[in-house]
Parts: structure tokens; C-alpha cells; sequence
């Protein structure tokens, strides 16, 4: 078995989407891929503002900015999943920590 077809029959499911079905699905693999940069749980947007300083072309996706861009939910998730696949290839991916936890000993 390949890794791909190992992938594939990952029964995982986030919000009613399995891998295959998100790899698979139509729409998904007809988005434009016209992002250099993605910036996820952005906050300020940093990375975001330093992308579009440069030229490139750039988004975020941050549910204090968008309530809508909330990945707990469905059609939040599918919104972020729409993104991703809007990146160009060797483009980037920046995934900031949801929480940051401080660890005392």
C-alpha cells in the first residue's frame, strides 16, 4: 500500500469531512490557487502585512476579525478548507497557536 492510498483510508472526520471526500471534492479542486501566503488564527496579521508589503498576495482567516472564520464549525471549517486550497504551490502556510499554555514546575 502506497502512502497515498494509506491516506485515503483514514476514516478521520472532522465536521462530517473525511480526508478522501476533502481531496476528492469538486469544488475544492477548481478554487483558484492564487495565494503566496495564508495566515491562520492571524490575530494583528502580522504575517499577513508583511506578505502584501512584498507584493504577494495574501489572506487570513481569524474569528475575532470574521465570526464567520471559526473552524469549531462546519461551514467555518469548509471557509478555511477553501483557503488552503487556494495556495499556490511552495507557497506558505503560517498556523499561529490557538492558546498558549504556560507550563510552571
Amino acid at each position: 500500500m502506497t502512502t497515498r492510498q494509506g491516506i485515503l483510508h483514514c476514516n478521520l472526520s472532522v465536521h462530517g469531512f473525511t480526508l478522501r471526500q476533502v481531496l476528492n471534492d469538486a469544488t475544492l479542486l477548481r478554487v483558484d490557487r492564487d495565494l503566496d501566503v495564508l495566515e491562520v488564527f492571524s490575530g494583528v496579521g502580522t504575517v499577513c502585512a508583511a506578505a502584501a508589503a512584498k507584493g504577494l498576495q495574501a489572506a487570513s482567516y481569524d474569528k475575532n476579525d470574521n465570526p464567520k472564520e471559526d473552524c469549531l464549525s462546519k461551514d467555518g471549517f469548509r471557509a478555511l478548507l477553501i483557503l488552503v486550497f487556494r495556495l499556490k504551490p511552495e507557497s506558505m502556510l503560517g498556523v499561529a497557536p490557538a492558546q498558549v499554555l504556560t507550563i510552571q514546575f
